[in-house]
């Protein structure tokens, strides 16, 4: 259900950034710059490049881009009521209703898949769909990284 998900709880929110990587960029391009002139695997705008506590402020280095998305998605879910509102502030959107969908079932679906993986049995892990396999693949380890390395959001 769309509008119960996802939760404050740390791992609902860190698949949550899997499926802001997956909507804002499925190519999983580093050197990505939208029309608005966002950067990166996360389109992160030039103006918070430099916060955030992370190591680099260069936008199109892979883990200064993941870690300044992160960080900005952090800040608008804790000042805002929920999610939903939360993704429409990060897109830069204050009325639109199809990009924290778009997010919010890409992370359901990414969410299913890890639970499908978690419980197959051994040696015979679930595939994701073909063509999609390899940024899947990416955005689940980033899920999975991300609720390791933090302690929540």
């Amino acid at each position: 259900d769309l509008h119960s998900f996802p939760t404050r709880r740390s791992s609902d929110l860190h698949i949550v950034v899997a499926g802001v990587l997956l909507v804002e960029n499925a190519p999983m391009d580093t050197t990505a710059r939208s029309r608005a002139g966002a950067l990166g695997l996360m389109q992160v705008m030039p103006f918070h490049a430099g916060g955030w506590g992370c190591d680099s402020s260069e936008l199109r280095e892979l883990d200064a881009n993941v870690c300044h998305g992160v960080g900005v998605l952090q800040m608008y879910l804790q000042r805002n009521p929920s999610v939903t509102t939360a993704l429409r502030r990060y897109n830069g959107c204050s009325g639109c209703r199809r990009y924290p969908a778009r997010v919010l079932r890409t992370a359901s679906s990414i969410r299913r898949e890890m639970l499908a993986q978690a419980n197959a049995p051994a040696g015979k892990p679930k595939a994701a769909t073909p063509s999609k396999t390899g940024t899947r693949t990416y955005a689940i380890r980033v899920a999975g990284a991300e609720r390791r390395s933090t302690s929540g959001f």
